[in-house]
């Protein structure tokens, strides 16, 4: 039903066609594995679809056919060949599936692209077994995630964990600008939202733990003086910024979990593309 055209092109590729056309280059995950997948979409459609309306039925079909070409495209373009062998176990199938199930039901406001990633990632990770296990979550709950969750959960790994090996406050305030549009869509998340977060173990919020350790934070991180004083002698725009989003967003009471760090540092890969989920889970 979906994703099963092809039509050979050069260079020893396959391309295959699903809603859109994508390159799977044969040195990893195979057109017959692709195959594989598709037949796994193919088996959800028809399992589940029965007890939608037909209106519904369409939506999800529409939406399932999105994740197989990100998944698709991801595949072919992933730092390391994906293998087949992960996707073969039980626990790999259960992943995709679980992965499909969301965006066919959420696709409408689920980051479709940062399921994919998340699922390569998953289906990558054979030798990394906390790692596996927490993208197992993540895949579950990933596709329930607004825009603005998933850029909160970012920026509060952004002020409070990520280390970029930086050497001084003014790269620090080039950098906070160039990646700030990562974190607006979760500049202004509500309480009820950020308890939702909690709800679905993300984060933990402790109320009394409101000190404003920022500076202290990123000074112990990079090694370099920052503080108030510092910061209005570089009149710093985009780091007063990151001040002021740290407060208003209460992120002193704020505590990521495994799973909402995994689900923050994929969406810093879009802009720091040399991120490596296994450098901060282990």
């Amino acid at each position: 039903m979906l994703g099963k055209q092809t039509q050979e092109v050069s260079g020893g590729s396959t391309a295959i066609q699903s809603t859109g056309h994508v390159v799977v280059h044969q040195h990893g995950f195979t057109a017959a594995q692709v195959g594989e997948v598709s037949t796994l979409v193919d088996l959800f459609l028809k399992a589940q679809l029965p007890a939608f309306e037909a209106r519904a039925q369409k939506i999800a079909e529409e939406n399932a056919a999105k994740l197989l070409d990100a998944f698709v495209a991801h595949a072919a373009n992933a730092a390391v060949p994906l293998s087949g062998d992960e996707f073969s176990k039980p626990a790999g199938q259960a992943a995709f599936h679980s992965a499909l199930a969301g965006v066919a039901l959420h696709a409408d406001a689920a980051d479709v692209d940062l399921v994919a990633e998340a699922l390569v990632r998953r289906l990558n990770s054979a030798d990394e077994p906390l790692l596996k296990l927490v993208l197992d979550s993540v895949i579950t709950v990933l596709p329930r995630l607004s825009a603005g969750h998933i850029s909160f959960l970012a920026f509060t790994h952004f002020v409070k964990k990520l280390n970029l090996s930086l050497k001084s406050l003014e790269v620090l305030e080039n950098l906070s600008g160039q990646i700030m549009t990562l974190f607006e869509a979760g500049e202004n998340l509500s309480a009820p939202n950020i308890q939702y977060l909690a709800g679905l173990g993300l984060i933990t919020v402790n109320p009394v733990s409101d000190a404003d350790l920022l500076f202290d934070i990123w000074e112990r991180t990079y090694g370099f003086p920052i503080n108030a004083v510092e910061i209005a002698k570089l009149q710093t725009q985009h780091l007063k910024r990151v001040h002021e989003m740290y407060l208003r967003m209460k992120l002193p009471t704020v505590h990521p979990t495994i799973t909402g760090t995994a689900i923050g540092l994929l969406h810093l890969k879009r802009k720091f593309i040399r991120i490596e989920l296994a450098d901060h889970i282990a």
